[in-house]
């Protein structure tokens, strides 16, 4: 959570009396010149009222048909996708599975999208929901459903002995021994070899010394090795699981757990949660020099300076001011605040909803008229997990001074203890100290620039309360919130306020957008009906329910509070149900 930004920041002024103006001038130049000119043609790959494009944007002009804006910004180039390929988010994305589907391969479940062009999987060995069996769950028809015994065991049933299937989720037929006896589930024969040993799932057989019967062993971990020498031996594995090695191998563990097989995947498939999934993007960075690619987030190139959002490196040509914010313990939240004036509530300072590289919109210090190597930018992973946070501030030619500012943002108690290290292009010339306890605002620091050098001194100023703060709107969806916010989950009791966060994976980069609205990796999110156990191991618009600890989707439409709410995973439809509204419970 943040502080909400006032929209006064950024206000326009009124533009009605210049407006007035020129429609006056044009009504004289009509009566004055009365020549009908012929419009100019509409060109269909500009956008009304501006240039075409950001260069080097993406885009989609309809579900088959992908666009890339030119270098110069004037206009969308098409790129017809393939008849098997869909246009997502600027992309050309191949089908890669039945959409609205799940399957079973391995010991996961593998769930594609409503698009058929992205699977994500869900690992049935991780499930909770089979934990009261003690034998775990194993995915059959798209389920994970709970073992009924231990897979490929083996039990005799008087002269019959019958196995458990690979998967622990069903006995098999009795298999009649005959004129062989059953020992430890296994037919074999009277007599034997003295000494020989067989397995019999986890039981380990060893032929008497007379050579007439065998003897049994329950292993403590596992039976392995060839009729005649096996042995009991320890598992190094949990059997027929499956992990990834690296992202183009699978290990997966042998029937007994004693070794890990390597299974390639093939070259357009990538290893998640040990299962081989078809590969459905491909990195595309076209012009793009620094940052992820726009399609499936593979990095395009390191930037010594900064990385814009068309995925150009702007590089300072003088020298550069470094502050860095850090603190302790590193589970507080804290914010860095730099500004050119003498307060940190002014329109154009620098701080996490405006500031990062990005940022289309970034404070634009250096007159240029939008984002440049001149502009300052601030290093953060997301607007609550980074710790430190850099800003970095190119340098005028002349004198300047900057105010910096550090807020601790929270409704918890205890204090942090915050670190504030500047430096002169990579010379460290200061460091301050101080303890912000919540909700006070640190801004006592003042650092001057006189053209040649640095300095910097604290004055020791720590305000009770951040005087930017504002009232957080409640709200019932993203749209409800001003740009830059997101609609926040207030809890069972509270309400949905709008604070600064993501609202879709396409702000967050190679990263997506989780239910507390914060950029986090792909492997540490889950969607629609997988386990969890918080928000934030959902992605944005669902929730962790209360009951089943699955992820659940939000409401996609208007509901009476406390009368209805609608039905998940899509649904367009009301239902009277109070108490599962309550708990945010409302699926089927």
């Amino acid at each position: 959570m943040r502080t909400a930004v006032p929209s006064a920041w950024f206000s326009r002024p009124q533009m009605g009396t210049v407006l007035v103006a020129i429609a006056l001038a044009s009504v004289a130049f009509v009566v004055a010149c009365p020549v009908e000119e012929e419009p100019e043609e509409e060109d269909e790959h500009r956008r009304p009222g501006g240039d075409a494009c950001e260069p080097a944007e993406i885009g989609c002009l309809d579900e088959r048909t992908a666009w890339v804006c030119s270098d110069d910004g004037e206009e969308q180039i098409e790129a017809p996708c393939r008849d098997d390929q869909l246009c997502l988010e600027g992309a050309c994305r191949a089908s890669v599975c039945e959409p609205d589907t799940t399957v079973c391969q391995g010991n996961a479940r593998v769930l594609c999208d409503d698009t058929g062009t992205a699977q994500t999987v869900d690992p049935c060995d991780e499930s909770t929901t089979c934990e009261d069996q003690g034998l775990g769950c194993a995915c059959s028809m798209g389920f994970c459903l709970p073992r009924t015994c231990e897979p490929s065991s083996a039990r005799c049933v008087g002269n019959s002995a019958q196995s458990c299937d690979q998967n622990g989720l069903r006995w098999g037929e009795l298999q009649d021994c005959g004129a062989d006896g059953c020992y430890g589930g296994r037919c074999l024969p009277e007599t034997c070899s003295a000494g020989a040993t067989f397995c019999a799932g986890s039981t380990l057989l060893t032929c008497d010394a007379d050579g007439q019967g065998y003897a049994e062993t329950t292993c403590e971990e596992t039976c392995g090795g060839p009729d005649g020498s096996a042995a009991c031996v320890a598992q190094v594995c949990t059997p027929l699981a499956a992990t990834c090695l690296d992202a183009d191998t699978v290990a997966q563990c042998n029937q007994q757990g004693t070794a890990l097989v390597n299974i390639d995947c093939d070259v357009d498939q990538r290893c998640e949660g040990g299962v081989c999934l078809d590969e459905s993007c491909v990195p595309s960075c076209g012009t793009r020099t620094c940052g992820p690619d726009p399609a499936c987030g593979a990095s395009c190139g390191d930037c010594a300076g900064t990385c814009t959002t068309a995925g150009q490196c702007l590089v300072p040509e003088g020298p550069v001011l470094s502050v860095e914010l850090s603190w302790t313990p590193a589970g507080k939240d804290l914010d860095l605040y730099v500004s050119r004036s003498g307060t940190i509530c002014d329109a154009d300072t620098c701080f996490y909803t405006t500031c990062t590289a990005a940022d289309a919109d970034r404070p634009d210090w250096d007159g240029s008229g939008g984002p440049s190597a001149g502009d300052p930018v601030l290093d953060i992973q997301g607007p609550a997990d980074s710790n430190p946070e850099t800003a970095r501030v190119p340098l005028p030619a002349g004198a300047q001074s900057y105010t910096v500012g550090v807020d601790h943002y929270s409704t918890a108690t205890g204090a942090a203890t915050a670190t504030l290290r500047v430096f002169l292009d990579d010379a460290l010339v200061s460091t301050h100290t101080r303890s912000v306890n919540p909700d006070e605002l640190w801004s006592g620091v003042r650092v001057s620039w006189n053209g040649t050098s640095v300095s910097a001194t604290d004055s020791g100023t720590v305000v009770a309360a951040f005087s930017c703060e504002t009232p957080a709107t409640t709200c019932t969806s993203d749209t409800d919130c001003p740009v830059g916010e997101a609609c926040h989950e207030g809890g069972l009791l509270a309400s949905d306020t709008c604070a600064p966060g993501c609202r879709a994976d396409a702000e967050c980069g190679a990263q997506v957008c989780n239910g507390e609205r914060d950029c986090a990796a792909s492997s540490t999110v889950v969607g629609w009906k997988q386990a969890c156990s918080t928000l934030a191991d959902c992605r944005a618009g669902y929730h962790c329910d209360y009951f089943t600890q699955v992820c659940e989707e939000e409401c996609n439409v208007a509901c009476v509070p406390g009368v209805d709410c609608c039905l998940r995973s899509g649904g367009g439809t009301c239902v009277a149900d109070p108490i599962l509204q309550l708990f945010g419970n409302c699926a089927p």
